[in-house]
This record gives C-alpha cells, structure tokens and sequence, in this order.
C-alpha cells in the first residue's frame, strides 16, 4: 500500500491552504438571543445564527435549553458576522432525534440526513436551509470553511459514533475529483498514513485520520471516532452507561405502557422509558424480544433509551403488570418510573396551568404534570378520584405523571353530555378497566385501520379471568337523547363457556355499585370458526336508571381457550352520522373524484370506478404491490389508468368477509388484475390515506367488444407470474397475459 512520505509531506506543507472548521453550540448558554415571534438571532463564536418563522404556522421561541427549535417550514441561516474571503464549503447539523433530522430544503448545494445528523456540501457566502421534512431540533452546528483553491480535508462515512461490540461497520473515505486520499488508523500523523483504496472495516474502539492530497498540497487531517459498548443484560446496566452510548439488550423487556413516543418497560432490575418511535404498538404485560437497542439519551435530568426503530419486534402478550396501590405520603419514596394508584384523592389543576396538578389527600401532597398528555376534563371541588401514574422527576423535583384520572365517587359528578366513542388510536383516558381476577384485561387492537376495544382470555395464566371495560359517567338527566348503542364482535375459538353481558351501573367501581342491572341489547353471535361480523346492539334507553350512570362490559372467562369479544362505536346522546353520498352505481365517481373528496376523520358513501392495478401487500401503504399477491385476500388498489404504477394515484380498497372478498381478491381471482371495477363503500383513512372501505356491492365492467378489440390491437402484450412478477418469455406454467385493459390467464 502507498505511504504518503515524509519527504514529500514536508514540500506540501509549505503550500498547504487550510481550510477552516468550528463547532456551534446552540444552547441558551452560548450566547443571548433576540427577538420575537418572528424571528431570533444570535451571534455564536463570530457567526450570526437567525432562525425566522417564514411559511411557518408556529411562532419562533426563544432557545431555553440544549437545542433551537426550528419549527416546519420556518428557515435557519448561518453567515459570518464580518466580512471573508472564504466560502461556506460544509455544515454539519446534528439534532436532538431522527424524528426532528428529515432532511429539508436548501437555496444551493445538496443536503443529505443520517439518522440525526443533517450534512451539507456546496459553496455559498451564508447557508440557509428551510425545515420542509420535519421539525428541527438543532443541538450544534459544524461550519467548514475553505479558500478558494484550497484543498479539503476528505469525508469520512459514518463520521464515528456509538455501536455495539460485535457490530461490523463499514467505513467509506472520499474526497474531490482527482485527489488522492491517505488514512492513519488511531494515529493523527500523517507520516503514518497509507493511501485509501477500499472500505474499511471497524469493529472496535477505533479512530480514524484521513487527508486528501491534489500532488503538491494536502488538506488537514478529518478523523472519525468509533466507540464500541459491550451488550448489556438489564436496565440496571443500562442505567450505569454514559450519556451517548449504544446500548443492546441481551434479555427481553416486558412493556408495562405506551403513549405516542413514550414506551415504558421493564424487567427484574427496573424500569426505563423509551423515547422515541419503534414501529411497534405495546399492550400492558406484552413481552419484547432480547436485541431491542438504541442510545442513551437524557431529558429532564433521566437516563432514557433514544430507540433503534428496527430493533422492536411485535411482542408476544404477557402477564400484564398492575399498578400498587399508594398514599400521597408514599410517593416521596418511590423510585423512578414505580407504577403507583391512589384511591379517593383530590386531583387539582393548578393555577394559570395547562399540565401542572396537585395531587393531594387533604393532608400531604404531591405535584403531579400530564407528561403523556392524557384527557382529564370534568374536575370539580370536593370530588374524589383515583389516580394512575408512573412516579417520575423533571431536574430533580419529583412529580407524578397520570395515565387514568376517574372519579372514586359519585358525588358531585356532572357525568359526559354526550359520548362518540370509535377507539380510533387508543383505549380513553376517561374509560376504566377494571380486573377482578385472572392475568389478562382489556386492550386495544385493530385490523384493517380500524380500532375498537378488546378482550380475551387465551394464553391466560390465571384462571377464572374476570374484567370489566366501563364507560365514562354518563348524564342522563341533561341528555336530550337518552339512548346509547354500540357495536360487538366475538370470536368463540370452539368454546361457548366465555360469558360477556352489559351493565348499567351507578359506580364506576363494580364492587361499590348499588345498581348492576343487565341490559337488553342485540349482541354478536359467535361463529364455527373466526370472526363473527359487527353486530348494532340497538337503541337501549336510560332513562329509568338513575341521573348519572355507567356503562359496563362484563367478561367472565372460567378457561384459557376463551372467546375474543370486542366493543367499538359507542354512542350516548348522539347520532351516528350519515356519511354523504357521492355518485351512483350508473354514473360512479373516479378514482381522483374519490381521492379529492376524502376529508381524514370523515366518512362518505360513495360507488367508485377504476381499474385494478395490485393491492397493499403488509401492514403499510408502502407496501404496495403492482402485480398479484401469494397470499393476501383483504384488500386491493384501484386506479383511473390500468397501467397504473404510482401509488399517488390509486386508493386501497378493503374487502370485507363476504361476497365483495370472494369475488374480487387477487389471489382466488388472478384475472382480476387489470379489470375495471365498480364498487360501493365508504370514502375514508385507509392505511392512514385516502380509501374505500367497508364495500358492499361490487360491478366489474365489461368494455364493449369494439374498445376491446381496439386496446387488445395497439397495445404491447405483457406477461406475468402468479406472483405478480413481469416475465419476458413465459413458458412451462400459469401466467397472466395483460394487453392494454384486457387480462387474461393463459398456459404455457
């Protein structure tokens, strides 16, 4: 391998033309900020930082901690605070997360993001960059500077960071057109240095120099840290790693809440919370496999993992962990994240706050912040309330941090006007669990973008399992309408032991209730086998139960193989609302008719013609698949052209259990693939975009015979596999022929 000789470095020296690098901090201790709501600029280390509120909705605000805060669509700009001759040639943005690094847009130059850092190559006299990918959360800013001429330090890729030992990591060393780059391993002399031909490899503590070289001068040295962390068996562990480090869990973790970013788990050693999206949905006891990984991150003063999204897996449902049961008093001796109930306390908003309670049993008490956000509405002076919350701190104050604030009693109670409930996202705050025995209790679950309410007793530990979903109090004495409905589904799994009845009670704890009356209302029938289809329980009136009452779902389950019941569209004092009906099955509207009516969180009946080009292939619309799938029967995408291949211009269609599935699915129907169809459904969120859903009648259309023998002529004939796969000379098997509109199965 070539060295880079001592001889010649000494030549090069003399005519070397440095170019310049400095590290910003953006932090309110920097330097003093100005300025308003529509703009705060600062001068750091001989450069002006400005950030303006731009196209942005949000108002500019004031750097208070360890980062700007440059809201979407606002605009950064970096300049020299006097005049130079040297150009702005790199910037090097890091941020706080990923979530807050999507790459922007830039005037010049190109801008490229890895995980959270955001780089930045070109020439200009001052960088200026708008937040159009997300928010940015910038913690420093890396400016490199050169004249002109001047031969730069090459860059080197992964520029260091944190792994696991055991990580393989491919480095990658590059510099301008035309020049020659030198690398030193763990020594920053370049006489020690040997050309680069090929990536390197790292595996352990390792830092790495690099020049580049043009034949007369050579750059200054660029250098790349790489710190390897063992894996580590507990969150005991964890919390004994410095901020900044890669962690990897060699054991499972078992998640004990989730909300949003927040994700709170545990095993035998503690608890951690994880901040930050893992692409996965938790329920309470569900275990996470051993290679969960990520950074050690601090907020606030707390140790919390910053997630590899990847590295979360589904989990696998487990015992779930329940809260213990506290006084005010306790709280000042409980350890971080402890999962804690008070029972008949008094929960107040304090003054001029929006997050900030006092939490208190009328002699000790306790500051509590609504971290995650939850709903708490209905607080009144001299009610009793049962908290649940994690015991956490924020800079050293401790402060409880609520899940589920219900009314203990029902004194006082106004009880909701009026209930809509879909369970689109999440079980509600203002809804109660309740177990009485057993290991399981209800959750949240949905399928085909559709959430509800569930409960089952499979993979039960404990038997009997006895739980309780209980509406919010509801105020049947103000309702003009006082009526509630609901939708059931069950699947019985073989056994018709499971009991699941409805209450209408007078507490929303059922052991205090002095009213349980079970009410008559239309319930699901389970089937032989799956799922049985959603069952409208009917108008059942309140009137004559009391003023305030609950609602309660009743589970008993004597065994582990048990029946799956689940509760969605409860409605109190409200109508269902009557989507709007847009085309008819003569005249139906298009597929971009469909895509400018959708309005997320409504529903329109609509017949929608187009073709049918693929399906979504998994549990994203990124997972769109242009051609026939192996297996999947539940959906497909329809477009306004048959040849369709830009997932922009078609909507996913679900195919409900029925007629509409059977005749339309890909799989059994192959020679669907290129059809058009008519459907009638609902326009609505689909795999979180515009769709149809819930289809109950279908038409395929039939060109006549003078456009089939005109599209079949002068359109090229195509071939594909049944798996959907373009084949160029099909032969020995089953495929699909596809010429213009017009598909059909042919055998070779």
């Amino acid at each position: 391998m070539k060295k880079l000789l001592l001889s010649v470095v000494a030549l090069f020296v003399a005519a070397i033309s440095w170019a310049g690098t400095v590290t910003l901090n953006t932090n309110s201790s920097a330097s003093t900020w100005t300025g308003d709501a529509n703009s705060y600029t600062t001068t750091i280390d001989g450069w002006n930082v400005t950030y303006e509120k731009a196209n942005s909705t949000s108002d500019c605000v004031e750097p208070k901690s360890d980062h700007i805060r440059v809201y979407k669509n606002a605009r950064l700009t970096v300049a020299p605070a006097s005049a130079s001759s040297e150009s702005i040639v790199k910037v090097v943005l890091t941020c706080t997360a990923s979530d807050y690094a999507k790459t922007p847009t830039v005037a010049s130059g190109t801008i490229s993001a890895s995980g959270t850092v955001l780089t930045w190559e070109g020439t200009a006299n001052q960088f200026v960059v708008d937040a159009t990918g997300s928010q940015l959360r910038i913690k420093t800013i890396e400016i490199t500077t050169a004249a002109a001429g001047a031969v730069l330090a090459p860059s080197i890729t992964p520029n260091g960071g944190e792994y696991v030992e055991g990580d393989e990591v491919s480095v990658t060393i590059a510099a301008a057109a035309g020049q020659d780059v030198y690398y030193a391993i763990n020594s920053e002399d370049v006489g020690d240095a040997e050309e680069y031909t090929n990536p390197l490899t790292v595996t352990s503590n390792t830092t790495v120099y690099a020049w580049a070289s043009n034949g007369t001068e050579v750059s200054e040295a660029a250098s790349a840290t790489f710190n390897f962390t063992a894996p580590i068996a507990d969150i005991a562990a964890f919390n004994a790693l410095e901020k900044g480090k890669a962690a990897k869990f060699t054991n499972a973790l078992t998640a004990v809440y989730q909300n949003g970013n927040n994700l709170i788990v545990q095993d035998a050693s503690g608890r951690m919370l994880v901040y930050g999206a893992v692409g996965q949905t938790y329920n309470n006891g569900d275990v996470i496999a051993a290679g969960v990984r990520g950074k050690v991150g601090e907020y606030g003063g707390n140790i919390q993992l910053v997630p590899t999204a990847d590295s979360f897996v589904a989990g696998v449902a487990g015992t779930a962990v329940a809260p213990v049961v506290k006084t005010v008093a306790d709280l000042s001796n409980c350890a971080f994240l402890d999962y804690v109930k008070l029972e008949g306390v008094y929960f107040t908003l304090d003054a001029g706050k929006t997050k900030n309670y006092t939490v208190s049993d009328g002699t000790n008490s306790f500051a509590a912040y609504n971290q995650f956000n939850i709903t708490i509405e209905g607080l009144a002076e001299g009610v009793t309330y049962n908290v649940e919350g994690f015991v956490s701190s924020y800079n050293g104050k401790a402060q409880l941090q609520p899940i589920s604030v219900v009314v203990a009693d029902a004194s006082g109670i106004t009880g909701e006007s009026s209930v809509n409930e879909s369970f689109d996202s999440a079980l509600p705050a203002n809804w109660t669990a309740v177990k009485v025995s057993g290991d399981k209790e209800w959750g949240y679950k949905s399928y085909s973008s559709n959430g509800y309410a569930s409960m089952s007793a499979y993979g039960a530990t404990e038997v009997p399992v006895e739980t309780w979903f209980i509406s919010p109090a509801l105020n049947v004495k103000d309702a003009e309408l006082k009526t509630v409905s609901f939708k059931t589904q069950v699947n019985a799994y073989s056994t018709t032991t499971t009991e699941f009845k409805v209450f209408v009670l007078d507490n929303v704890d059922p052991a205090k209730a002095t009213l349980k009356t079970e009410l008559t209302a239309t319930l699901a029938v389970a089937p032989e086998s799956g799922f049985s289809a959603w069952a409208e329980s009917g108008e059942i009136d309140l009137s004559s139960y009391g003023d305030i009452v609950y609602v309660g779902f009743h589970y008993v389950a004597p065994e582990a193989a048990s029946a799956t019941w689940c509760v969605d569209d409860f409605l109190f004092n409200a109508v269902a609302e009557q989507p709007e009906e847009l085309g008819t099955k003569e005249a139906p509207i298009t597929v971009a008719q469909a895509m400018a009516a959708y309005v997320d969180g409504e529903k329109k009946a609509a017949w929608v013609t187009g073709y049918i080009v693929g399906c979504v292939d998994g549990s994203s619309i990124s997972m769109a698949l242009f051609g026939l799938p192996t297996e999947l029967k539940t959906n497909i995408l329809i477009a306004d052209a048959a040849d369709c291949t830009d997932i922009n211009l078609c909507i996913p269609v679900q195919l409900p259990t029925g007629n509409v599935r059977t005749g339309l699915n890909l799989v059994d129907n192959p020679t669907n693939l290129g059809k058009k169809v008519t459907i009638s459904g609902s326009i609505e969120k689909f795999f979180s975009i515009a769709g149809l859903k819930g289809a109950t009648e279908y038409v395929i259309v039939t060109p006549s015979a003078i456009e089939e023998v005109g599209a079949d002529v002068n359109a090229p004939i195509e071939y594909y596999n049944l798996q959907g796969m373009k084949v160029a000379n099909p032969e020995n098997g089953i495929f699909i022929k596809k010429q213009g509109a017009k598909t059909t199965k042919v055998v070779r």
